[in-house]
């Protein structure tokens, strides 16, 4: 947090475990949500999903990124979390792109294989 704060590109920053909601911005906030290199940490997308529709305007998207293996097995019901949203009328999947390589430089061949995939929701209005 020091390192972005000392760059003064940022209007505000916040520390907070996205499990626990964004009780700190107001509803609507955003036009788009993004969390790139997160997700493969989160154990409850109830919660982070709940609050990333919650902050995002009608008709604006919510993006991430996810490692290929966990959203393709339903790690930590991710696929269902996004689903049951869908299902309640608040979001709707708009894409789920194809596997992308992780860290493609990595010196470790574990890592260096991993993949990640794009996936994008639309708000609905």
């Amino acid at each position: 947090m020091s390192i972005a704060a000392a760059k003064g590109i940022y209007d505000g920053l916040v520390f907070a475990n996205l499990e626990d909601g964004l009780p700190f911005i107001r509803d609507g906030h955003f036009d788009a949500t993004i969390s790139v290199g997160v997700l493969s940490y989160v154990e409850n997308f109830s919660a982070l999903f709940d609050s990333a529709a919650r902050v995002t305007s009608p008709g604006g998207f919510v993006v991430v990124t996810h490692r290929t293996d966990l959203w393709d097995n339903n790690t930590n019901g991710v696929r269902t979390e996004s689903t049951r949203i869908e299902e309640c009328g608040v979001w709707e999947l708009a894409e789920v792109g194809e596997p992308e390589a992780y860290m493609p430089q990595n010196p470790d061949p574990t890592e260096s294989q991993k993949s990640i995939r794009i996936i994008a929701w639309k708000k609905k209005k």
